[in-house]
């Protein structure tokens, strides 16, 4: 795995937790939310599994902080993020391409009535689109 999936794979947690967080609380400071990251760190089995636990916990709080106020500092962006239920950068894929497939979707709304292969060949469009985004495919 690259090192750039390693780090999607840590945003995609600290994108979740934040946004656990803020759901809980509507306004967070930066303080309250470092104390969230140390405390959910020091909760996670990652800790406990680490043999140099205090660096990957400085990483985790650092992160996450960083995602928050300079990665992702748009909170609707990370909220769409976290529900597309993806690693941020898949994530971010589709995002783009859902104006697209909201349009293609649109038409298919007498989808029941078309003929057999009209409805494949929608379906396939679908999945041609969805495709580019390489985790789904």
């Amino acid at each position: 795995m690259e090192l750039i999936e390693y780090l999607d794979s840590l945003d995609f947690n600290l994108l979740s937790c934040i946004e656990e967080i803020e759901q809980i609380n509507d306004e967070v400071s930066n303080d309250e939310l470092e104390q969230n990251l140390i405390r959910i760190w020091r909760s996670s089995f990652a800790r406990y599994v680490s043999e140099r636990e205090e660096l990957w916990g400085e990483i985790f709080q650092r992160r996450g902080m960083a995602l928050k106020n300079t990665v992702y500092p748009d909170a609707s962006l990370r909220r769409n993020l976290y529900r597309s239920g993806l690693p941020p950068r898949e994530g971010r894929k589709l995002l783009d391409l859902y104006p697209e497939l909201k349009k293609h979707l649109i038409t298919g709304s007498d989808f029941a009535l078309w003929d057999s292969e009209s409805k494949v060949d929608y379906i396939v469009q679908i999945v041609e689109m969805l495709s580019t985004i390489p985790i789904l495919d």
